[in-house]
């Protein structure tokens, strides 16, 4: 896996390594008030290519429950952080994880851009014939088509969707598929159902963030969007929020349970609480 390291101003990166050799005079191991001294760790979250904010990325001091989301533009800031050299994990939906080491300087902050790599994307097989045209548009479509002719899961076409407000479309798909709900959190949205072959104690509840933001316990199902997984149905995975789609795009929506799932989007997990898989236009 490839991770791009951490852009640091060239000032910085001189100032790690005085700090590795000696601690600021007058701010050792505790500070004045006799309280341990901590720091800031501050910044925006870019894609690695183009450098483009990402939002609702979680910056986290590994081993801890100290984390952090970025706003809309990328923004995050961590206070109260033990100083010295430290272990960060960001993570966003759709980009690799990045863990990085970073130290963090007494009674003050760092300011750092953090650049995430996107994920790979699997593009399915573009068919050459006739209908070249729609197979470069859609290229999708062909076999969404032929898995909703066997019968077997549930399925909400273009044009079902196009008769629904698009900004509803999570509801429309809630409504359409047997079980299916959309589980509300603090502002967020993740799809669960009341049909999983999981055990209450196991069910998947999010990681430690999602659960600080009152994530209750469900059986979230795994979610892939054009044949990518974005969320696996993992206990301490974080939850995918259904608000970081934009609802102009979603084109088409398949729905299988764990007896359904077609072996296209078995991606070596069990899935137990049953498959969503997205198209976009």
């Amino acid at each position: 896996m490839h991770l791009r390291t951490t852009r640091l101003p060239a000032m910085w990166h001189l100032a790690l390594a005085l700090l590795l050799l000696a601690r600021p005079t007058g701010l050792t191991a505790q500070a004045a008030g006799g309280e341990a001294a901590t720091g800031t760790l501050s910044g925006v979250v870019l894609t690695d290519v183009g450098e483009k904010p990402i939002a609702n990325a979680e910056v986290r001091l590994s081993g801890s429950t100290r984390a952090v989301r970025s706003d809309s533009a990328g923004r995050f800031e961590l206070s109260g952080l033990p100083t010295g050299m430290q272990r960060f994990e960001v993570r966003a939906i759709g980009f690799q994880p990045l863990r990085q080491s970073l130290v963090i300087p007494a009674g003050r902050s760092m300011d750092v851009d953090l650049l995430l790599v996107a994920e790979v994307q699997q593009l399915s097989t573009v068919r050459v014939g006739a209908e070249a045209g729609v197979g470069v548009r859609r290229p999708w479509l062909s076999g969404f088509e032929e898995r909703r002719s066997y019968g077997i899961g549930s399925f909400l076409t273009e044009a079902e969707l196009e008769k629904q407000d698009p900004s509803r479309w999570a509801s429309a798909v809630a409504q359409h598929v047997p079980g299916l709900q959309l589980v509300s959190y603090n502002g967020r949205a993740s799809f669960g159902i009341n049909r999983g072959l999981i055990s209450f104690n196991n069910m998947p509840r999010g990681d430690r963030m999602d659960q600080s933001q009152g994530a209750p316990r469900s059986c979230y199902v795994q979610v892939i969007i054009d044949d990518v997984v974005r969320y696996a149905s993992r206990v301490d995975e974080p939850l995918f929020d259904v608000s970081s789609i934009d609802p102009g795009t979603v084109a088409a929506v398949e729905f299988y349970s764990v007896s359904q799932l077609p072996a296209r989007f078995n991606r070596g997990g069990n899935a137990p609480c049953g498959t969503l898989v997205i198209w976009r236009k």
